[in-house]
């Protein structure tokens, strides 16, 4: 992060009301727990494993064979009147 960026933040920082710097800093707290918990870790590397998963499943339905590829971007041998 720039320092540019980061002292825009703490600008905005200060003007919140005391009440709102401490439900921010509440909820970055919770969220930073959260993010460091075993149970998200695993979580996100279920969500990942999943992920590639279906990503492994879509490529081996394509027919390579037909080489739908190669036809897809192929130029058609149509001529139009401008």
């Amino acid at each position: 992060m720039s320092e540019f960026v980061l002292k825009w933040y703490l600008r905005l920082f200060d003007a919140l009301s005391m009440q709102s710097k401490l439900d921010l800093l509440t909820q970055l707290t919770e969220r930073l727990r959260d993010h460091h918990s075993i149970t998200y870790q695993e979580k996100e590397e279920k969500e990942r494993l999943t992920n590639l998963k279906q990503l492994i499943f879509s490529w081996n339905k394509i027919d390579i064979e037909e080489d739908m590829i190669t036809k897809s971007r192929t130029v058609s041998d149509k001529v139009y009147d401008l």
